[in-house]
């Protein structure tokens, strides 16, 4: 179905029901699928020109030291969802559903006057992918085609002309210029750059002449790695492939920049809190691996920009302390005036709190897919510094890996049962993490 039709189906009439309310910010998310943290201009990525991400860095604040504390989809996707850990929302692999006790910040939007609306991949396996928080709704199962997508609108099934991500942004754009008389909250949810890597036609070749400058951790792993890394080698020219995730990341931040000029067009880009983010990192050969599902940097650590002038001074980038995916849900409802007990953004970017550290769980899923076989549970504490992760060898037994990050950002030499760790370092970390049970 064309986009002019859905508009007149879905969107005609938007604003028109529900009292004025008091005036409140507009909220939006742009969520990712799988985009690096350094995987735009302005975290120093020199291959690349993001002038839709750089400009929510510029005129906004970037979180250079945010993190998942589950690195795939959907357990991260409730992570953001409901402010929780997956300990307590209880998701844990890609076909888990997040059961309807959990709240969502969503719900409690859309019970304070907010018009909600969903556009994009949701990937939380409840209500039959139409979550009753959202008023408006866009969606797809888990994945399909980037070409001529058939998407969920309402409850109906609708083909689209096009590539994906062009018709999510064009959906949000026709979104954001409706007439509404109550703030919304909207989300933007991207498939891209997940792969398969099938950019928009125009954005092809576009890195063929680029120098890719491969990190000095691409390639197989020495002994001190776990033996599980041996079963998840995969093998490609990981030039190329990075120029071919370029290609799609192009493709988001294009969609980014139009997005901001629609607000811009309609006078409410500066009432708009916008947080830019991701569900996960991704792994482009470092360690010899593709794929997420690990406690390495390139997997766990995502990108997190956010504007909104009235909270956050223009081009600020707060690197002393760690942010989350599990201080979206608060923030959301700190600036919708509504009360949560989380950590939000604000609090974080301006000194009011502060986090040290963190934990991070993988378990391992029971598919017959090659990576999620191969992988097995993880824990692993990240703080400011230092890194342990805790999982087992070929038999079964704890395998132990630390890093010190401040010297070895790369995590090539593991500092395990080592003199140059020392005892009471180690101590400290594995009571920080928390005996294996």
């Amino acid at each position: 179905m064309r986009l002019q039709l859905w508009t007149l189906l879905v969107l005609a009439g938007l604003g028109a029901c529900g009292p004025a309310a008091p005036k409140r910010p507009n909220l939006l998310l742009i969520l990712v699928d799988d985009l690096r943290w350094d995987a735009m201009s302005c975290a120093g990525n020199t291959a690349l020109n993001t002038p839709g991400f750089d400009r929510l860095a510029r005129e906004g604040v970037r979180f250079s030291q945010a993190f998942v504390t589950t690195s795939l989809c959907c357990p991260s996707r409730a992570s953001i969802f409901s402010g929780l850990d997956p300990e307590a929302h209880g998701v844990q692999d890609i076909s888990a559903e997040l059961a309807d006790s959990v709240a969502i910040f969503p719900d409690r939007l859309r019970s304070a006057g907010y018009e909600t609306a969903h556009i994009g991949k949701w990937h939380l396996n409840r209500y039959a992918n139409r979550d009753p928080a959202f008023e408006r709704w866009v969606s797809f199962v888990t994945w399909v085609p980037y070409q001529n997508p058939e998407l969920v609108v309402e409850n109906s099934l609708m083909k689209f002309e096009g590539h994906l991500t062009d018709v999510l942004t064009d959906l949000a754009v026709h979104f954001v210029q409706q007439e509404h008389e109550r703030p919304f909250f909207l989300v933007l949810s991207h498939m891209a750059p997940h792969m398969p890597f099938n950019p928009q036609e125009r954005f092809v070749g576009s890195f063929d002449q680029t120098p890719i400058a491969l990190a000095g951790n691409v390639g197989p792993p020495d002994e001190s790695k776990p033996p599980w890394l041996q079963c998840r080698q995969a093998s490609a020219d990981w030039s190329e492939l990075a120029r071919k995730y370029y290609e799609m990341v192009a493709g988001v931040d294009e969609s980014v920049s139009k997005v901001l000029a629609a607000l811009e067009q309609q006078g409410v880009l500066d009432d708009t809190l916008i947080i830019l983010m991701s569900d996960n990192g991704l792994h482009l050969g470092e360690h010899g691996l593709g794929d997420k599902r690990s406690a390495y940097e390139e997997s766990i650590r995502i990108p997190l920009l956010v504007r909104y002038p009235p909270w956050f001074s223009a081009g600020q980038v707060v690197d002393g302390s760690i942010a989350l995916n599990t201080d979206i849900a608060a923030s959301f409802l700190e600036a919708a005036g509504l009360e949560s007990p989380g950590v939000n953004l604000r609090a974080l970017a301006d000194g009011r709190a502060s986090r040290d550290y963190f934990r991070y769980r993988y378990w391992q899923s029971p598919s017959d897919d090659p990576v999620a076989h191969c992988t097995p549970s993880l824990r692993a504490l990240r703080t400011r510094r230092w890194k342990l992760i805790e999982s087992v060898d070929g038999e079964g037994a704890p395998f132990e890996e630390v890093y010190d990050l401040s010297t070895d950002p790369l995590e090539l030499s593991n500092l395990s049962g080592s003199a140059q760790l020392g005892a009471s370092t180690a101590d400290s970390l594995r009571a920080l993490l928390g005996r294996r049970n």
